[in-house]
């Protein structure tokens, strides 16, 4: 099983029940005076544990959320960290970012519409040695 570590993923605002534009830092980017990108990071102090950003993609226009752009480590399942994030915890995943008071995500949306950019993976290998043993070999 695939035991993901940190991703980037891309959440569709479909996804969100909950917003609150109060807790984001606005940023416009305009050029010769036409916005051509607006958006919304979450404040360090609203950012659920073990997530690293959260950007909010905006209409430039209306300023309602287009889709959310987020980077987190396994950290954020907390007393499951040493699970990783895998297949069989992605709805403990979503129980986690929605502790926070920013933003809510409907569970469902959120696994079948996400996109995952990148992902860290790890693979706990098994040896018959011991450990020792082998970092000894590295010691030049």
């Amino acid at each position: 099983m695939i035991r993901v570590d940190s991703c980037k993923i891309n959440i569709g605002a479909t996804a969100l029940k909950e917003y609150r534009k109060e807790c984001f830092i606005d940023s416009i980017k305009a050029d010769n005076g036409n916005i051509f990108k607006a958006t919304g990071n979450l404040k360090k102090e609203f950012l659920p544990f073990g997530v690293k950003s959260i950007e909010v993609d905006r209409d430039v226009n209306g300023g309602d959320p287009k889709n959310i752009n987020m980077e987190l480590s396994a950290k954020v399942m907390q007393e499951n960290y040493y699970d990783m994030i895998n297949k069989n915890n992605i709805d403990l995943l979503v129980e986690k970012l929605n502790v926070g008071s920013a933003m809510r995500f409907d569970k469902n949306k959120f696994i079948d519409e996400s996109i995952v950019y990148r992902f860290d993976n790890t693979y706990n290998l098994k040896v018959k040695n011991d450990v020792s043993k082998y970092i000894g070999i590295m010691d030049p």
